[in-house]
C-alpha cells in the first residue's frame, strides 16, 4: 500500500492526459469565439461604413449620438449589441466603447487612402 501523497500523485499523474485535453479545448474554444467577434466586428464596421446616417455625423457630438443610437433604436444592429456590453454588466451597452469603435471608423472613413 502506498502512502497518500504518492497515491494522490499517481491520481493526478494518469489524469494529467484528460485535464489537457479539456484545457487545449478551452482554448480552441476561446480562439473560436475570438475569430467569430472579430468577424461580426468587421460585419458591423462594413454595417456602419454603409448606413447613410453615419456619413451625416459629421462632428464627434453627431457620432456619440449615433453610437447610442445605433445599438438602443435600431433592430437591424441587435447581433452586433454583445460585442460592445460592459465587462461589469452583460445587458448593458459600454456606450465609450462604442463611441471610440466608431470614431476609428470615422477616421478611416475620412482619411484619403
Amino acid at each position: 500500500m502506498l502512502p497518500r501523497h504518492q497515491k494522490l500523485a499517481e491520481i493526478i499523474n494518469k489524469q494529467v492526459h484528460v485535464i489537457e485535453r479539456i484545457y487545449q479545448e478551452q482554448r480552441l474554444k476561446e480562439e473560436q469565439e475570438k475569430k467569430a467577434s472579430e468577424r461580426l466586428l468587421e460585419e458591423f464596421k462594413n454595417f456602419v461604413l454603409n448606413d447613410p446616417d453615419f456619413k451625416t455625423c459629421t462632428f464627434p457630438g453627431a457620432r456619440r449620438d449615433y453610437a447610442r443610437e445605433v445599438f438602443t433604436t435600431r433592430k437591424d444592429t441587435a447581433k452586433y449589441r454583445h460585442l460592445f456590453y460592459a465587462e461589469d454588466d452583460v445587458d448593458y451597452i459600454d456606450n465609450q466603447r462604442a463611441y471610440y469603435f466608431i470614431e476609428s471608423i470615422w477616421r478611416e472613413y475620412r482619411s484619403p487612402n
